[in-house]
Order: C-alpha cells, then sequence, then structure tokens
C-alpha cells in the first residue's frame, strides 16, 4: 500500500480513550499500548502504520520531544525496517517518560477494585479482567495463567457461577486448537468455558433449576460423553437463543465470542 493509504487508513480507525496521549494525562501506556495492538490485528497494520499512528496519537510536544533525541529518526521512508525501528525507539522513548514504577502503582491499584458490579454482566467483567492482564503484560506484571484465573473467580459475584468456575475445563477446547498456529493456553480456555457455562447458566435459570440441581447438571456435561446424557432431562431446553451482542476478549470487537473469533485462528 502507498504511504497515503496508510495514512489515511491510520487517520480513520478509531482514537483511543484520552488521546493524544501526554504526560500527565489520564491515560495509562499499557492501556495505550493494548489499544493499538487490539486495532492493528484488527486491520493488519504494518509497522508502517504502528509509526504514523503514534505520531497522530502522540501529543505534538511530547512527540517533538521524542523525535528530537533521535536525530533522522527515519532515514529511508521506503524502508519498512526502518518504520519498524522506529516505532520501536518510540515505544522505549514513551516508557522511559511515563516511569515503569507509576505505571505499575496505577495498575497495582486498580486491581484492589477488580471485581464484577453489582449491575454488570459476567463477560462483561470477564472482559475488564481480561483487558487488564494485557496492560499488566506490557507493564511487566506476569502472572500465571492459574493466578489470573484465581483472581478473576474471587470477583465472580453470583455464588453459582463462581461454583461452576471450578469445574474442569472440556478438553475439546484445548485439543481443538492443535492444528491452530496461536494454541489456546489455560487463561483462553477457561474463558472460553465461562462464555459456554454463561449460557447453560441462562438455560437453568429458565428452567427454574436450582443453584445445587444446576450444578449438578453442568457437572455432568463437563464429565464423559456418556454421562452427557443424564443432563438431557434436567427441564426444557431453550428453543431459540438470541444472538450475542457482548464483546469479544480476543479482538474486542463485538457480536461474537472469543471461541468463534476469526482473528484468534489467524494470529500468531
Amino acid at each position: 500500500a502507498s504511504l497515503e493509504k496508510i495514512r489515511k487508513a491510520v487517520k480513520a480507525a478509531k482514537a483511543p480513550p484520552g488521546a493524544p496521549i501526554r504526560l500527565g494525562g489520564t491515560e495509562i501506556l499499557s492501556s495505550f499500548r493494548v489499544f493499538y495492538k487490539n486495532q492493528a490485528l484488527i486491520n493488519g497494520w504494518s509497522e508502517v502504520h504502528e509509526f504514523y499512528w503514534l505520531s497522530l496519537n502522540i501529543e505534538t510536544k511530547l512527540w517533538l520531544q521524542i523525535s528530537g533525541v533521535k536525530l533522522n529518526l527515519l532515514p529511508n521512508p521506503l524502508s519498512r525496517a526502518c518504520y519498524g525501528r522506529a516505532a520501536a525507539f518510540i515505544w522505549s522513548s514513551l516508557e522511559r517518560r511515563f516511569g515503569a514504577d507509576k505505571e505499575i502503582e496505577k495498575l497495582q491499584a486498580e486491581s484492589l477494585t477488580l471485581s464484577q458490579r453489582p449491575s454488570e454482566k459476567l463477560l462483561a467483567y470477564l472482559g475488564r479482567v481480561n483487558d487488564y492482564r494485557a496492560r499488566s503484560h506490557y507493564a511487566n506484571l506476569t502472572r500465571k495463567d492459574s493466578q489470573w484465573i484465581a483472581a478473576a473467580r474471587s470477583g465472580i459475584r453470583d455464588p453459582l457461577m463462581r461454583r461452576l468456575s471450578y469445574l474442569p475445563v472440556d478438553p475439546n477446547i484445548r485439543e481443538s486448537s492443535a492444528d491452530e498456529i496461536a494454541p489456546i493456553g489455560e487463561w483462553e480456555a477457561w474463558l472460553i468455558s465461562m462464555e459456554q457455562l454463561t449460557m447453560n447458566e441462562g438455560d437453568a435459570i429458565q428452567q427454574g433449576v436450582s443453584q445445587d440441581e444446576a450444578v449438578t447438571v453442568f457437572e455432568t456435561q463437563a464429565g464423559p460423553p456418556g454421562a452427557q446424557g443424564a443432563a438431557k432431562g434436567a427441564g426444557r431446553r431453550r428453543e431459540r437463543r438470541s444472538p450475542f451482542a457482548g464483546k469479544c476478549y480476543g479482538c474486542q470487537e463485538f457480536g461474537h465470542r472469543i471461541a468463534d473469533c476469526p482473528q484468534r485462528k489467524n494470529s500468531a
């Protein structure tokens, strides 16, 4: 694509919250970075897009400070590799200016209130946790997937869904990724299982099944294939389910779940 087409595509893209990013602003760097990664994944952007996106969404004063440190930031405008090196330098400069300690302090303070809100749907809450996990990754606040699962589980308000979240993940979720470029990790597999449990929980509520009965039904469904038949008589099945209108944990787009995300199979 020509540089002019790339500039137009970047300019037409959705701007990050609080853009342009500036020192002392409300937006933290990890959120800014996660927003770009999602945009790049959805739109299939290159290093050239990345450079122009940064130039558009960084405050002019801050951009001049960064570019002024490195003379000839873009020595060859026709080389994609030059754009990649320039973008990497800009990200590093932003990290130095925003300060890793301040970033970590903000994220740690946010973790203290990371629980499901009274009127918040479960999948929306898990989406917030997933976003927080991505931002923590860029701030080098890394945890094992099992720790993220435990943290997310502790914030679930509904006792039934908290109990169901302990059920073993269906092995078919992991096995289905055997031939994919990007294998499904423990955290992503757990999110997919929670999506499925959320749908089943809605069925159980409509059928008037008690919490203990619902847990028994879901445990049976999570067992060996031969045991799944016992769950079919637990009440009337829903004849039709309305389309999913929430946001995907992976690409952050609305209208599909992470299990059906078209970007997951195409991304490394």
